[in-house]
């Protein structure tokens, strides 16, 4: 199979490692930017391409395309992809708005291609963990589930710098469309489809950003009701919870020390996730998290954020 990455940023280039760890050597990389083609996967790959030129990735004619670009771009690339018929992974957010979405989604019905939104933490030991306790029916009935994650945005990506990351921009990003997208979809996945019962936002002064630093969001379930908690300005580091009890007062949890002590490893889910993606392409079966599905986070982001 034939694949191609747009955006060779962090997640991007992990993504690449991982599909040569897999042994899919056959890819081609796309970034404006030549100084961020990872030039050394080469040695690594069997056959590669790597351009400034997005239109010699159409040429190439690749299979499967991960839109690793930043937000603002998403849309028109997965159009772009569509419309030459490849299968579609798409990094999230879908989008920072939901203009062209709704056609997006139209385009790739229409053509029947495989898509998937990325949505690396259900693959997570911690997260599975609280879902197979929800569909074992240990929880049931007045569940509520809570969410936190708290992080420091200048440490997330070393040698960049992060004011000029789509997560600092307060058009593009900001804790919400970042972090928050995770929270919201684990919610959902969790959960059920949700409607926003309330939203606090805070720019992040801290930071000296006009985004949005720090969130909670109350989102109402049929079957209970959510509590998602996000910040990415402690600079004490990360923390990671999910709590989900039901109305008999039985409950599970999980924190990031939890994995800590067993020592998993963070790149597994990023490996499973994408393993997941190209087993759909490679069967034809529908994807866990199509952009059709991936679509209601967003609506619920951009109804948080007001914009």
């Amino acid at each position: 199979m034939r694949v191609a990455i747009l955006g060779c940023g962090s997640i991007g280039s992990r993504h690449a490692r991982n599909l040569v760890h897999l042994g899919y050597s056959d890819l081609a990389l796309f970034d404006p930017e030549w100084d961020r083609l990872p030039g050394w996967y080469q040695l690594e790959c069997s056959h590669q391409l790597c351009t400034t030129a997005i239109g010699a990735i159409w040429e190439w004619q690749p299979d499967a395309v991960l839109i690793c670009s930043p937000p603002q771009f998403h849309v028109q690339q997965a159009m772009e992809a569509a419309e030459h018929g490849c299968h579609i992974f798409i990094e999230k957010p879908v989008s920072h708005n939901m203009a062209g979405v709704p056609e997006l989604v139209e385009l790739l019905d229409a053509e029947g291609l495989i898509n998937m939104v990325a949505c690396n933490w259900r693959y997570h030991e911690g997260p599975m963990r609280i879902k197979a306790a929800l569909d074992s029916g240990v929880l049931h009935d007045s569940l509520f589930l809570e969410i936190g994650h708290q992080s420091y945005l200048p440490s997330w990506r070393r040698g960049t710098d992060w004011r000029k990351s789509y997560s600092a921009s307060a058009e593009y990003g900001g804790v919400t469309l970042d972090v928050g997208w995770h929270l919201v979809d684990l919610a959902l996945w969790l959960l059920g489809l949700a409607e926003l019962k309330w939203a606090d936002l805070r720019p992040a002064k801290t930071l000296g950003l006009q985004t949005d630093g720090w969130a909670e969001l109350m989102l109402r379930h049929q079957n209970g009701e959510s509590r998602l908690h996000m910040d990415f300005e402690r600079v004490s580091g990360d923390w990671w919870e999910i709590c989900l009890s039901g109305g008999s007062g039985d409950q599970v949890s999980w924190d990031a020390e939890d994995s800590q002590h067993t020592g998993y490893e963070m790149n597994r889910m990023y490996l499973d996730e994408m393993v997941a993606f190209l087993t759909a392409v490679e069967s034809g079966v529908p994807s866990a998290n199509p952009v059709g599905e991936a679509v209601k986070v967003l609506q619920l982001l951009v109804q948080a954020r007001g914009k």
